[in-house]
């Protein structure tokens, strides 16, 4: 655990170089906790190194801003979480969809309806 490493005063042997490297960890653990419901998932780790500049601009605008967040105490740093059995991360508060009120929330948290379109771009070609 990162914790442990510092609280046991191990992280005195560390280079600034290794501080760099965890500090880059905790900020990937709080992107993928706290990115935001309704915008495509951008992955840190992509099969192939993006190459599209809006792509990579986004993801970086994303993770400026959860870090900001994070130092603000806007939510808690979930890279700091002790990490229980049951995974209870119940005390953590999500960036993800932050100005829905309690209605919002369960009408989003409903399975979308089948779609009812005749429209042949969903039909399925079952070989007729």
């Amino acid at each position: 655990e990162l914790n442990s490493i510092e609280s046991s005063g191990i992280n005195a042997e560390y280079g600034e170089k290794d501080e760099m490297a965890i500090q880059e960890i905790r900020d990937q653990i709080n992107y993928i906790v706290y990115y935001p419901i309704g915008r495509k998932y951008i992955s840190l780790l992509p099969k192939e190194p993006y190459t599209d500049e809006k792509v990579i601009a986004e993801q970086a605008e994303i993770m400026e801003t959860i870090k900001a967040k994070v130092s603000s105490s806007e939510v808690t740093d979930a890279s700091q979480g002790a990490w229980s059995k049951d995974r209870n991360l119940s005390h953590m508060r999500s960036l993800q969809a932050p100005d829905l009120n309690q209605a919002e929330r369960r009408i989003h948290s409903q399975p979308a309806p089948e779609p009812t379109s005749s429209d042949d771009f969903f039909l399925v070609d079952h070989g007729r």
